[in-house]
């Protein structure tokens, strides 16, 4: 059996997170979609610093931001 091989892509966003403004209790998705192969991995960042997921921050597959309430 042949090897499939793939051309490697560059990384290119897709969709940038917009700015948002949520009521204090309620939740609130950052999206930002990205392309590229091989697929990129989205990381968010707070004044420099990585964001890691927590009881009230969570990260989705495809890479968008969730903050619980």
């Amino acid at each position: 059996m042949d090897d499939i091989h793939y051309a490697q892509q560059r990384p290119r966003i897709l969709e940038h997170p917009a700015d948002a403004v949520a009521a204090r209790e309620e939740p609130l998705t950052l999206n930002c979609k990205a392309a590229g192969r091989p697929t990129p991995e989205i990381t968010w960042f707070h004044n420099g610093t990585p964001l890691v997921p927590s009881e009230r921050r969570v990260v989705l597959p495809e890479g968008s931001l969730f903050f619980l309430r």
